[in-house]
């Protein structure tokens, strides 16, 4: 059965045999096979509620320019995803990112990996971000 991460604004259900480490803002998500790729949640927060207009520009901030932005909803949270892939000084790497939020909470969450590991771990990632659950503060 897979363990459930809550922190205080989200949950999901950690992948079968992947491990995870986490800080205040950031947990990363590892399969266990290879170091090769991650998958990555980062959490924003906002006095306000967050607009559409400005979670859109977020995300073209954050992607490379040609990528496309394609609507999704993961649970509560909505926004965008793209694909893309992009060099850097460590190499090239493949993308998948969501930028979604729910009231003033934002999530950048992204899975990357080299060229050679693309497709191998989406359906588990799929998955894994279908559990996404909102905690609202109390």
């Amino acid at each position: 059965m897979a363990e459930l991460l809550e922190t205080d604004s989200w949950s999901l259900e950690v992948p079968d045999a992947w491990t995870f480490d986490e800080d205040d803002e950031t947990v990363v998500f590892t399969p266990p096979d290879d170091r090769d790729s991650a998958l990555i949640v980062s959490v924003f927060y906002k006095e306000t509620e967050i607009t559409k207009p400005e979670l859109e520009e977020f995300t073209r901030y954050e992607s490379t320019a040609d990528a496309s932005l394609v609507e999704t909803r993961l649970g509560e949270f909505s926004g965008y995803y793209s694909v893309y892939t992009k060099r850097d000084e460590e190499g090239e790497f493949a993308w998948r990112v969501w930028c979604v939020c729910c009231r003033d909470v934002l999530l950048y969450i992204t899975y990357n990996c080299i060229p050679s590991r693309v497709g191998k771990d989406d359906a588990v990632v799929d998955a894994t971000l279908k559990t996404l659950k909102f905690i609202p503060e109390e």
